[in-house]
C-alpha cells in the first residue's frame, strides 16, 4: 500500500497490493547474498560502490546479486519511511467482524479503495478483516465506517478500532 492520502489528487481506484509476503517457496541464499541484504536493510538507497566496499564484492557482482534477489522476490521493494505523525496523522487499527462471508472480497476492496488504508489482512481472532489507517482524526475513520456499514449492512456484524498514541519501530 502507498500513502495515497499524501497526494493532491483524489484516487477513486487503488491497485492491488504489490506483493503478498510469506507465500511461495523457500529461496536459497548464500553468505554473500546475506551480506548484501544486511547492507541494504540499513539503507536501501546506498550506492553499489558503497555496498561493494562494505561487503568486499565487486560493484558488478553486487548489481547482479541484487537483480537476482529482486527476481526471486526476496527483495519485495525499496521504499522510504515517512513519519505520518509529523504530518498530523494518527495510526488506527480497524477490526471488522462479519456475519456474511459472501461479501468478504467486496468488503476488502472497499477498504482498499480508501486512500488512508495502509495495510489489510485476513485474520483469525481479533476480527475477520484487519486494516490499518492513517487518519487526521477518529471522526475521519468513523465516516469511513458509516459508509462501510451502509454499503454492507447485512455482512458487517460490527467494527471496532483502536489507536496507538506512540508506535516504536524495532
Amino acid at each position: 500500500f502507498g500513502l495515497d492520502y499524501l497526494l493532491d489528487e483524489e484516487r477513486h481506484v487503488r491497485r492491488a497490493p504489490l506483493a503478498r509476503l510469506g507465500l511461495g517457496k523457500l529461496e536459497q541464499t548464500d553468505e554473500t547474498d546475506r551480506k548484501i541484504l544486511k547492507e541494504i536493510s540499513s539503507g536501501a538507497r546506498r550506492s553499489l560502490l558503497s555496498i561493494s566496499k562494505s561487503t568486499g564484492v565487486s560493484p558488478p557482482a553486487v548489481k547482479k546479486r541484487l537483480e537476482n534477489l529482486i527476481s526471486k522476490k526476496i527483495i519485495a521493494g525499496f521504499r522510504i519511511e515517512i513519519d505520518p505523525e509529523k504530518l498530523g496523522y494518527t495510526y488506527f487499527k480497524l477490526f471488522v467482524y462479519l456475519n456474511d462471508f459472501a461479501e468478504h472480497k467486496a468488503i476488502k476492496e472497499f477498504v482498499v479503495s480508501n486512500p488512508h488504508a495502509i495495510y489489510l489482512m485476513d485474520s483469525v481472532g481479533m476480527g475477520d478483516i484487519e486494516a490499518e489507517f492513517h487518519c487526521k482524526s477518529a471522526g475521519e475513520l468513523d465516516e469511513f465506517l458509516d459508509g462501510l456499514k451502509k454499503r454492507f449492512p447485512k455482512a458487517v456484524r460490527r467494527a471496532a478500532y483502536c489507536t496507538f498514541p506512540k508506535a516504536y519501530k524495532l
